[in-house]
């Protein structure tokens, strides 16, 4: 005898008993390759509804879910700590603009440093270090100097340091020139999160000036400039502004004084 005729006639009985003591119970009789038929045609049916499922359903994308989020967190997690680095870097920069401005403003840091070796501050006269250090202290060490408004324009905010408000505010149209109020030079030419562009001249006696919310700069720090040529352009940058104006300040030895009993009539 074959053993797939053995198979065949390899017999089982599958009992179906439903729940209740009053149900009928009832037995099927099945032979092995028909009941492996119905298995496979079960399975194929099966297999059938999952691919339908999977190709024309979302299921696949839900079931991928989880994959996707880890791909996702892993990268937000990476752009995140990019940023973060950007940010440190902004904070860093930050602080050295602030630390800057503090100093500036405290008359601690507006004289050029005198050259090594040199405790007196003299110089030879045909050194070239000294004749720069002496044309600066001269700068800085003059008379006091004569300072014209940078703009022409109405003021719309007075002199008010009870307030926090160390100048005056000039209304003006937006990329009007700015001039230098009198002969300085440049020792802050930057971008600040609240004053937008700023630039701020030292000059001679202990005073600098103070120029705020500029759409552009047109000076660099270290560079002299002569009263009344261009600096910047007004405008409107920066968080503490409400319209095009100029923003100007005047200090004499860290104090800050009312523009308007300054400026030359």
């Amino acid at each position: 005898m074959k053993f797939s005729d053995y198979i065949d006639k390899i017999k089982f009985t599958l009992i179906i008993m439903p729940e209740g003591s009053r149900s009928v119970i009832k037995n099927k009789n099945y032979r092995f390759f028909r009941a492996l038929r119905l298995i496979g045609l079960f399975t194929f049916i099966l297999f059938s509804v999952f691919y339908l499922l999977f190709s024309y359903t979302p299921l696949k994308s839900t079931l991928e879910f989880g994959d996707s989020m880890d791909v996702r967190s892993g990268e937000i997690v990476s752009d995140m700590n990019d940023r973060l680095e950007v940010l440190i870097l902004q904070l860093d920069s930050l602080r050295e603009k602030n630390r800057r401005l503090q100093n500036i403003l405290l008359n601690n840091d507006r004289k050029p440093v005198q050259e090594k070796g040199d405790k007196d501050g003299k110089n030879k006269a045909n050194n070239i270090g000294a004749v720069i250090i002496e044309f600066f202290n001269s700068i800085f060490t003059g008379p006091k100097p004569s300072f014209f408004s940078p703009v022409t324009g109405f003021i719309s905010q007075k002199f008010l340091p009870e307030k926090g408000h160390f100048g005056i505010d000039l209304v003006i149209s937006e990329n009007t020139p700015v001039l230098a109020s009198a002969n300085g030079y440049v020792v802050f030419s930057d971008y600040t999160t609240n004053d937008g562009n700023m630039i701020i001249l030292a000059h001679s006696a202990g005073y600098i000036t103070v120029y705020k919310h500029c759409s552009a700069v047109l000076k660099k720090e270290r560079d002299l400039v002569e009263q009344g040529e261009v600096i910047a352009l007004s405008g409107n940058s920066g968080k503490h502004t409400t319209g095009p104006h100029l923003h100007f300040e005047i200090w004499k030895d860290g104090v800050p004084l009312d523009p308007s009993n300054v400026l030359s009539k």
